[in-house]
């Protein structure tokens, strides 16, 4: 339990020292015609998302490194694009090659099964490229998401 706690105080600490960066180096996003936002709202703290993960494998060991490999290329890809605009073919290059860790992770990257590792690429790119997309437009993605998850946790106990 004190791991956990640690954690999250760690987590706020580097949120609040990301807010003072990203004001900073003008990490923002400025609205306009096409804005859902009527403020200046910094950009690109999704990144706190992957030092949680990387710090839990800290705390708890590293059980998943090629998982994390393919996280830290999607989540970097991310960040890079949140601050610099960047080519949509690039992002989605990336992505695709951050898939392939998490398949090599799971044990699904095999020659026998080629045709679907194809169809699990283009879901997985789709799905992350659907969630940035929503994500940009209202930012809670997330809430979203433990709306769904949290009921699925639920029923797996």
């Amino acid at each position: 339990m004190y791991n956990f706690i640690i954690i999250l105080a760690l987590l706020v600490i580097l949120e609040l020292i990301y807010f003072r960066i990203a004001n900073k180096c003008n990490i923002v996003d400025r609205p306009n015609s096409r804005s859902s936002h009527t403020r200046v709202t910094l950009r690109g703290g999704g990144v706190i998302f992957l030092f949680g993960i990387w710090l839990y494998s800290a705390f708890f060991g590293f059980n998943y490194p090629w998982f994390l490999c393919g996280l830290t290329l999607v989540m970097g890809i991310s960040f890079y694009d949140d601050v610099h605009p960047l080519s949509n073919r690039i992002r989605l290059v990336i992505h695709f090659l951050a898939m392939l860790p998490l398949f090599m992770q799971f044990g699904i990257l095999t020659m026998e099964s080629w045709w679907q590792v194809i169809i699990a690429l283009i879901i997985c790119v789709g799905i992350i490229n659907a969630y940035n997309f929503m994500d940009g437009i209202n930012g809670i993605t997330g809430a979203y998401s433990l709306a769904v998850l949290l009921p699925i946790l639920y029923l797996n106990q």
